[in-house]
């Protein structure tokens, strides 16, 4: 689905806002990612911003033999952080403690550019931001793998031995719909009706009834 438009502003005496919108598949074809980056490269010219051709998901599970600190009588918190990165994208989460193992159970997501050139990296701090270790790991990787999908253990670069962090990776392609239906350049001349909410300004009315036009745009092309 390709949606090229131009919608009325409203509440305002003139203007219009020009919106480009694609609906993208999820693919698990290796093959399709040299098309993808092709097809980005010749479009590049048109954008300021670098496209993305696939998207990472990362599940952050568990790591085992960090430090333990007592907090509290008899019991033990390893209290880690670990910092999610991907470039100039970086997320970070703290840990709980299960049968004396640090433990995060937290997802995160990366747009990115290019897999065969990027890499993700994993860095584990204390609370006195002292590192506790790191790995990274090449995307280039996850193309060659099965289902594009790594799950294990991964041993940490430190001072110390026999620490690793279990983490499951899955790539995916992002490619353009083979159905999409372009349409450009029209004014929708129907306007949304939409139920007001108690509380509500004008401006935040105003912006739900911008999204439910466009909702309303891809639900008649389905």
């Amino acid at each position: 689905m390709y949606l090229d438009k131009w919608i009325q502003l409203e509440n305002a005496e003139s203007g219009q806002l020009h919106i480009k919108l694609e609906r993208l598949q999820l693919l698990s074809d290796p093959t399709k990612l040299e098309e993808v980056l092709k097809e980005n490269e010749q479009t590049q010219t048109e954008r300021r911003t670098q496209m993305s051709s696939a998207v990472l998901y990362t599940f952050i599970e568990k790591a085992r033999g960090l430090p333990v600190v007592q907090v509290q009588k008899g019991k033990l918190n390893p209290l880690a952080v670990v910092k999610v990165a991907i470039q100039d994208s970086v997320q970070e989460t703290g840990s709980k403690v299960k049968n004396g193992e640090v433990e995060w159970k937290r997802r995160f997501q990366f747009l990115l550019r290019n897999p065969l050139t990027e890499e993700l990296k994993l860095m584990l701090h204390d609370e006195r931001q002292k590192p506790l270790g790191c790995v990274a790991v090449p995307l280039s990787q996850l193309v060659d793998a099965a289902d594009m999908t790594i799950e294990d253990w991964l041993p940490l670069e430190s001072t110390e031995e026999n620490r690793d962090i279990r983490v499951k990776l899955q790539l995916r392609i992002l490619a353009p719909h083979p159905y999409s239906v372009k349409e450009e350049n029209q004014i929708p001349e129907e306007i949304t009706r939409v139920p007001l909410f108690h509380g509500e300004t004008k401006a935040q009315i105003s912006k739900r009834k911008s999204w439910a036009k466009v909702r309303k745009l891809f639900a008649k092309k389905k």
